[in-house]
């Protein structure tokens, strides 16, 4: 007598139990995905100019003798879990929509950034061919405006 080794139906089987291992392969296919792109994922950092001062345009100290620019970059690393690390940042400084002269340059020297950190660089440069006492009265005259 020869018996049937394979099951004549799908309930001989275990078919909740195909089912159950198919759900659970997807589940665990579906979350490690999400997690590996989750850890995986990037933000680029995010820069910006928090203050700007130039002091020879300040009308209390009616002296446009001082060349100073002062400014504050905030760099914010927005990154869950990774750090990030920045090579020399270039700043360039012009006068007017001649990008071909610039006034001031600025280099930020490279470093690590944790993540979800942020940092301040502030410093001074001193601004070079900028005819101060014509900028200086075109404020007064109220001929010059920041837009930003």
């Amino acid at each position: 007598m020869h018996t049937n080794r394979f099951p004549s139906n799908m309930s001989d089987y275990g078919g909740a139990g195909v089912c159950r291992c198919c759900f659970s392969f997807l589940l665990t296919s579906g979350l490690t995905t999400l997690f590996l792109w989750l850890s995986l994922h990037t933000s680029k950092p995010v820069c910006s100019i928090q203050d700007f001062y130039v002091s020879a345009l300040n009308k209390t100290l009616n002296s446009t003798s001082n060349h100073s620019i002062f400014f504050d970059l905030k760099l914010e690393n927005q990154n869950i879990d990774k750090g990030v690390y920045y090579d020399a940042i270039n700043l360039t400084f012009y006068y007017g929509p001649n990008i071909s002269l610039p006034i001031a340059n600025y280099t930020v020297s490279g470093f690590h950034q944790g993540h979800k950190k942020y940092t301040h660089r502030k410093d001074l440069v001193d601004a070079r061919g900028v005819p101060w006492d014509e900028v200086f009265r075109g404020f007064r005259m109220g001929q010059w405006r920041f837009s930003g």
